[in-house]
């Protein structure tokens, strides 16, 4: 939920970069720069959860448009800002030592659909805020992987 708020002060303030220009650009920077440190905050105060022993493997949900590069070193701070969020959570998983995959979601949840039947995470981190270009929808992914969970649990019991 953390992550939906910022994305979307995030773009606004990208809309508002759009539309203005001269002092009122300071104020959309200053924006950005408390994005960035309540991100931080957030992302510090999730690294005692992050540092356990065991090592596991997260799954990432993110907008098929915002799938983060593996590496950023070449491009400008515009590009970045598209995919920072997604970016900083990425790496901040992978520091410790868990195996991370990333699922970009578009219309359909089939990639996710099999790349949970393959791989068999033990989290999913959701970084989406819409379904389907619907932002309502974004629970009904939610319910989906409550579905699957359960279904597994019970074919897991049967065998």
């Amino acid at each position: 939920m953390v992550f939906q708020v910022l994305r979307a002060v995030r773009r606004r303030a990208r809309e508002l970069d759009l539309k203005f220009g001269g002092p009122k650009r300071d104020v959309i920077q200053t924006v950005t720069r408390l994005h960035e440190r309540i991100l931080a905050d957030v992302l510090r105060r999730m690294r005692n959860v992050l540092l356990m022993k065991k090592k596991y493997r997260i799954l990432l949900m993110v907008e098929k448009t915002l799938v983060p590069p593996e590496d950023i070193s070449g491009m400008s701070e515009t590009q970045i800002d598209d995919f920072r969020t997604e970016y900083d959570v990425l790496h901040t998983l992978r520091r410790p030592g868990h195996e991370v995959r990333v699922v970009g979601i578009g219309d359909h949840l089939t990639e996710l659909r099999e790349t949970i039947d393959e791989w068999k995470p033990h989290v999913v981190f959701n970084l989406l805020d819409e379904f389907s270009g619907i932002i309502s929808y974004d629970h009904y992914v939610v319910a989906y992987l409550e579905l699957v969970r359960n279904v597994t649990r019970a074919a897991t019991r049967a065998a």
